[in-house]
């Protein structure tokens, strides 16, 4: 009996330590996850500010323009250039601060550090990224009515302008952010698709699947229990749900 007592000791210490090297492997990941999100704000915001810098600087504006347009056209351009960079900025600062954390020891849990530290900045660099992209394509309408204002078509392609950077200010609210917006602000949520049927095999994993239920359980090699999901249930607070036909 002994020898049995010996090597249930020495599976439950196995499975501990699979457990933790998957614990650490999650943590990880998501660290890499969250760092591409704050990669790619930072690059475009960056990319944003650089042209609309350029823009500014190399744009030859008439004598000839209204006082309303010239300024309308220097503060939305300035409000990029500076929404924009607040948005590249905080990204890098919360970039910086999740390659410090520990994901060996994770004290405290990625996602209590990430809702403490850096859920807020997170936030308000996505509304900047946000806004600094829909005023991105104002500051081409007014571009456009400055640098067009002298010529003798210039309404009608400054017109012709604006109305393309309408439709695709409309296309992108009504198709883009109010599909994605309500998943992405919340850098901490988990985006889940509900389905009716599920049917997966990995190497590593197996998923089994109730018809009857509609339960999801997920077990390894071990016969580990390692997730269960509900299609009954109701998303937590840190799940983001896409509705499915």
């Amino acid at each position: 009996m002994a020898w049995r007592h010996q090597l249930r000791a020495d599976d439950m210490q196995y499975r501990a330590l699979v457990n933790e090297r998957r614990c650490i492997d999650d943590a990880r990941r998501t660290i890499d996850e969250k760092s591409e999100q704050l990669k790619a704000i930072a690059e475009i915001s960056t990319i944003i500010a650089g042209f609309t810098i350029s823009s500014l600087c190399e744009i030859q504006i008439s004598e000839e323009v209204a006082e309303f347009a010239l300024v309308l056209f220097g503060t939305i351009t300035s409000s990029v250039i500076a929404i924009t960079m607040v948005a590249a900025l905080i990204s890098t600062y919360v970039l910086v601060a999740l390659y410090r954390y520990d994901p060996v020891k994770r004290n405290p849990t990625f996602d209590l550090f990430w809702k403490r530290v850096c859920e807020d900045d997170w936030q308000v660099a996505f509304k900047a990224f946000t806004f600094g992209m829909l005023l991105f394509a104002l500051s081409l309408c007014a571009a456009s009515w400055v640098l067009y204002w002298d010529h003798p078509y210039g309404s009608v392609a400054a017109s012709i302008v604006t109305a393309i950077c309408l439709l695709s200010i409309a296309f992108w609210y009504i198709r883009v952010y109010l599909k994605w917006a309500g998943a992405l602000a919340k850098g901490y949520t988990k985006i889940s698709l509900r389905s009716r049927t599920l049917d997966r095999k990995s190497s590593n994993t197996t998923l089994h699947v109730d018809n009857d239920s509609e339960n999801a359980v997920i077990e390894d090699p071990l016969g580990m229990e390692l997730e269960s999901i509900g299609s009954h249930e109701e998303p937590d607070e840190n799940t983001y749900a896409f509705p499915t036909e």
